[in-house]
């Protein structure tokens, strides 16, 4: 880890409004691919991104002179246009107002990556209620 920048780690969690089941699994990668290019663009730096349909998981490191709250809407609000922009039967599509984060150590990221890239799995194996949508 260099020692002449530093960054902070962060595990961010958000929902789509109302929990709505809008990311299937036939566009999820191209979801996370549009979050990934945010952060880039507003100099984060992303290390994993996964999710399931109705949440997704952020790993990402931000400068230590950006706020989580800046990052975080920068993500969400720009994200928010893309999907609807890209997916025409997503009109509806919104994120909730809130979200999750947590920091954590860099000598955890290995574990949070698999953790992460693995949501599809780990909540196949949890009892999920039927699916809201039509």
């Amino acid at each position: 880890m260099p020692h002449s920048r530093y960054f902070l780690f962060y595990h961010i969690v958000f929902a789509t409004k109302y929990r709505e089941w809008f990311i299937d699994e036939g566009i999820e990668q191209a979801v996370w691919n549009i979050l990934w290019e945010i952060c880039i663009e507003n100099g984060m730096k992303p290390h994993a991104i996964g999710g399931v349909d109705d949440h997704i998981h952020i790993l990402v490191s931000i400068s230590a002179t950006m706020t989580v709250a800046d990052a975080v809407w920068k993500i969400k609000g720009a994200s928010s246009r893309y999907i609807t922009q890209r997916f025409s039967h997503l009109t509806d599509f919104r994120w909730q107002n809130g979200y999750a984060v947590l920091t954590f150590d860099y000598r955890a990221l290995p574990r949070l990556v698999r953790y992460v890239r693995g949501q599809r799995e780990h909540h196949r194996h949890r009892q999920r209620p039927s699916k809201p949508r039509a």
